[in-house]
């Protein structure tokens, strides 16, 4: 009797507990390392969706009769408070007034409700207007490109090559030899 008494109120032996803690290390072990690959994935994928996002947008803006048939410039001049002086005109090299992306311009018009950023850095996505005219209509702004820097360009995959196509023969884009973008898309 007094033997049952015993091994009932017995608890975990510490070599039990180690071999329990031990299981559950591995476990997480495996949990976190196929978190990492499905997390830079699902960032990728949301980068393809916001260049496409910030795409669809400035065709809008393009097609707009108030925009001259024009992509907003490079960058647009803003006051000491980071709000636009003037909505969509490019910045001037004068002015103590910071810079600010082209970009900008897509929320103030109604364009775009707000503009995405990077998941990872948080950072804007990279934003260049051809101010070279067009030949046939003497107009700048007639054509641009987008970057962002995917993490696993595998990640990308039918949008990835799309994007290469999109940017075959452009010469003017800063970002197609920029380190920092793997992913640029182009509007010629």
């Amino acid at each position: 009797m007094a033997y049952n008494e015993a091994m009932n109120r017995r608890g975990f032996t510490l070599i039990e507990l180690i071999i329990v803690i031990g299981i559950i290390a591995i476990l997480a072990g495996f949990i976190l390392a196929s978190y990492g690959p499905a997390k830079q994935q699902a960032q990728d994928s949301r980068r393809v969706s916001d260049i496409a996002q910030l795409q669809t947008a400035l065709e809008a803006y393009f097609e707009d009769p108030i925009n001259g048939s024009q992509y907003p410039p490079t960058e647009v001049q803003t006051n000491a408070n980071g709000v636009l002086i003037q909505p969509c005109k490019p910045a001037s090299g004068a002015g103590s007034n910071p810079k600010t992306s082209g970009l900008a311009c897509l929320p103030y018009g109604g364009y775009i409700s707000s503009l995405p950023t990077d998941p990872q850095t948080k950072a804007a996505y990279d934003y260049y207007a051809n101010p070279t005219a067009n030949p046939d209509t003497g107009t700048p702004y007639q054509s641009y490109c987008l970057g962002a820097n995917l993490a696993d360009t595998n990640a990308a995959g039918n949008a990835l090559q799309s994007a290469k196509t999109s940017c075959s023969g452009v010469t003017w884009c800063p970002f197609l030899n920029n380190s920092s973008d793997n992913y640029v898309v182009c509007r010629q």
